[in-house]
């Protein structure tokens, strides 16, 4: 199982938005976190089918500041 960072942002009327910056354009909503983490899951199934191969460099990492 290949795990990835989604970044998960909520809008003013309530409704979750994600989108996976290691796999662009892969990203979706949702009206409860619920919906949006089952949204997202089959986003990244259906974007995985389609993209031979994700982007090679990562584009996110932690960074440890002090």
């Amino acid at each position: 199982m290949t795990e990835y960072y989604a970044v998960i942002d909520k809008d003013e009327d309530g409704q979750f938005f994600a989108y996976v910056p290691e796999l662009p354009g892969c990203q979706t909503c949702g009206d409860t976190m619920e919906e949006l983490l089952a949204n997202l899951e089959e986003a990244i199934g259906l974007y995985l089918e389609v993209v031979e191969k994700p982007h090679d460099f990562p584009n996110v990492r932690k960074v440890a500041v002090g």
